[in-house]
């Protein structure tokens, strides 16, 4: 099912066409968290530190991808919000393009450098053979995760948010039932972890493939249509590359980060782990609201609304700050009960590292609103190809959230580390809400709607 976004209440649409991309993150984290409740509670705190110490490079793994897959996105709602069929298609096939390229290039490069940049990272030595199991094949098989990345990306151009969601769904079923097989009932340890996720993601990614393919007429190429269109590559790249470049190199923060951490010591290790899985279960739904306004305003800007974009801008910030706050507020209140799910009662070390992990969750959260509004506004800036000022947004992350938590950590030890994380959030949003509230981004605007018109 694909619907417009270029008509009817500006937020009710966004609300709607969001409310499937948010299930999905639901979904996708609740597997995360599930995943670790089995590596935890089954094999232990030191295999749950491990996937823990992995999770800034996988991370990396998806910046990486998340960048032209979503230049690929914006491309298509441009040309489809204008009606421009042919240049959808041929968009679709630059995406099917890059998915092959990228999938290899990231599988052999990512296996040969997972043992270097763990030792970059500081891992700790108890948990770094099982750190580099785990990873190695998760970079292994990474096409399943790109594929399904860059296929629901392209579907929910066309205004299909659903259909991804139910393929995820049964991809985090599918994972959460093979970690039980390859974990709990057969003791492969956390390859048994890892080989159940590249499973199931690819198995999703093929799916959604072949969905896209038999659903949707105009993403049925033809045979003139298997050779790349220059300029449609080259209309991506300028748009994919800077998001590449700037996920990426948040991702490379969030790897310093890590590395901080890891000189604490296995038990912060796992105190983090824990308080993270919990983190990422409430803020990821606001990154595909984002995603989802993202979309929106490229439908729109492609049929030449601004003033439809502005309206759906303010209401969208209002409730995405709004919601932010009360789900970071329930999760202080709650941590500690929270945390304890994720650890073996029996571990000699679970006070301190409950406490430890009750320090992340008793401060963070109550900053939540702005990294609900970093996303949307960067999103926003994104969906109308002004990409130049979320480079800026996110390089001044990167360089604070680097700062921050070093210095504050030789202050305060690990407690210090806390504090800096969401410092990072409200100084990098700045420049993308200065940029908005000047108007400036409408010159973008009316280039992205000439374009859609004329190809």
């Amino acid at each position: 099912m694909t619907s417009s976004l270029i008509s009817g209440s500006e937020f009710r649409s966004i609300f709607r066409f969001s409310l499937p991309l948010i299930f999905g993150a639901v979904i996708q984290q609740l597997y995360s968290v599930t995943d670790s409740l089995i590596v935890g509670k089954v094999i232990g705190t030191d295999a749950l530190a491990a996937v823990g110490a992995t999770g800034a490079c996988i991370f990396f793994l998806m910046s990486l991808n998340s960048g032209l897959s979503s230049a690929c996105s914006v491309i298509i709602s441009q040309y489809y919000g204008a009606g421009t069929q042919k240049m959808v298609r041929v968009s679709f096939v630059s995406t099917i393009y890059y998915t092959l390229a990228c999938s290899l290039a990231l599988s052999l490069g990512g296996t040969l450098c997972v043992d270097p940049l763990l030792k970059i990272l500081l891992t700790p030595e108890d948990i770094f053979a099982q750190a580099s199991l785990y990873l190695k094949i998760c970079m292994g098989g990474c096409l399943g995760l790109v594929l399904y990345n860059n296929i629901a990306a392209v579907v929910r151009a066309l205004g299909d948010s659903r259909t991804p969601l139910l393929f995820l769904i049964l991809s985090s079923l599918l994972n959460i039932g093979l970690d039980i097989l390859l974990v709990a009932v057969f003791p492969m340890g956390i390859a048994g972890a890892a080989i159940a996720t590249v499973l199931a993601q690819t198995l999703s990614g093929l799916l959604c493939l072949c969905y896209a393919l038999k659903k949707f007429p105009v993403f049925r190429v033809r045979w003139p249509d298997i050779r790349p269109s220059l300029r449609n590559i080259a209309a991506i790249a300028s748009i994919g590359i800077p998001m590449g470049l700037q996920s990426s190199v948040l991702a490379v923060g969030d790897m310093i980060v890590t590395g901080i951490i890891n000189s604490y010591g296995t038990v912060v290790v796992t105190a983090y782990t824990a308080a993270n899985r919990i983190h990422q279960f409430v803020v990821f739904p606001f990154l595909q609201f984002a995603v989802a306004f993202c979309t929106f305003t490229a439908q729109n800007a492609g049929a030449g609304q601004l003033q439809r974009i502005r309206r759906g801008m303010r209401r969208s910030a209002l409730f995405a700050a709004a919601a932010a706050l009360a789900f970071g507020l329930m999760i202080t209140m709650f941590r500690n009960p929270l945390i304890k799910l994720f650890l073996p009662e029996d571990d000699s070390r679970l006070d301190v590292i409950v406490a430890a992990a009750s320090d992340f969750l008793g401060y963070v959260p109550l900053l939540y609103p702005f990294i609900a509004l970093i996303w949307l506004y960067n999103y926003m800036l994104r969906g109308v190809g002004a990409v130049a000022v979320p480079i800026l947004s996110g390089a001044i992350e990167l360089i604070s959230k680097i700062v921050l938590p070093y210095f504050l950590g030789k202050m305060f030890g690990y407690v210090g580390v806390w504090y800096g994380y969401p410092l990072c959030w409200i100084l990098g949003w700045i420049p993308s809400a200065v940029y908005y509230h000047s108007g400036h981004w409408t010159a973008k605007y009316t280039g992205v709607a000439e374009r859609a018109l004329f190809p």
